[in-house]
């Protein structure tokens, strides 16, 4: 509806009541036309001491935003609003790139301590089976036996082999008792004819089952000590 007043009154004419009612159909037109505007714009509250200036020109605001101060007072961006969302998608895209980084350097801690913890389990089972090896004084000296006294032996298992300060003699456990371990006859010269054994027992011991045993006497079982001879098998002093 165009904002025009066509109605024309002269004066001493008759009154134009037709001419009237439509000049003020008109202005009920306007008046709707522009309530229909006003329903149609971003409004303040009446309370609201806004502060509303003109728009810069179009060369001014044109790719800018309207924003909103401080004060909530209504103006328009400095910056232009494609650069803001390329500025706001680097940024996105620089802590997504952060983020993957920081992924990878904990990824990274937790292998490196994996591998710590493997390192230090292959370190250990190295120390364990250190422990269980037999030491040598050279490739081509001899073997270090354990050593110690007859009241320092082990809880013993089947195949422990040992040398007795004691009784200054290797010996080993059969899975029954402790015996001696003999090197054969002895003898100077090459003349190895004269077999040595102690007088004096003094640890328990079993023959073993099956077979006989024989010593040169005299032979001695110190108190408290029992010298076991199973069914069948013979012990023979001489």
């Amino acid at each position: 509806m165009p904002l025009t007043q066509e109605t024309d009154y002269q004066p001493d004419d008759d009154f134009p009541a037709e001419v009237h009612e439509a000049a003020l159909d008109k202005l009920t037109m306007i008046a709707q036309q522009l309530q229909s505007d006003s329903s149609n714009t971003v409004k303040a509250p009446n309370s609201d001491t806004i502060t509303l200036s003109r728009l810069p020109s179009q060369s001014a605001r044109a790719n800018k935003a309207l924003v909103f101060s401080a004060t909530g007072d209504v103006g328009v961006s400095t910056d232009n609003y494609v650069d803001q969302a390329t500025n706001a998608a680097a940024s996105a895209a620089s802590a997504s790139s952060s983020a993957s980084a920081a992924s990878t350097s904990a990824t990274n801690a937790a292998t490196s301590a994996s591998s710590a913890a493997s390192s230090a389990s292959a370190a250990a089972a190295s120390a364990a089976n250190l422990g269980n090896a037999i030491l040598r004084t050279a490739a081509t000296g001899a073997a270090i036996m354990p050593t110690g006294t007859t009241a320092e032996r082990p809880t013993p298992a089947t195949g422990h082999f040992r040398f007795n300060s004691s009784l200054s003699q290797f010996e080993g456990y059969n899975g029954t008792a402790w015996g001696a371990v003999g090197g054969g006859a002895t003898g100077g010269t090459g003349n190895q004819v004269i077999y040595e054994n102690d007088q004096v027992i003094s640890a328990d011991y079993t023959l073993t089952a099956g077979k006989n045993g024989m010593s040169a006497g005299p032979v001695t079982v110190n108190a408290g000590i029992t010298l076991t001879i199973p069914t069948g098998a013979t012990y023979t002093i001489v």
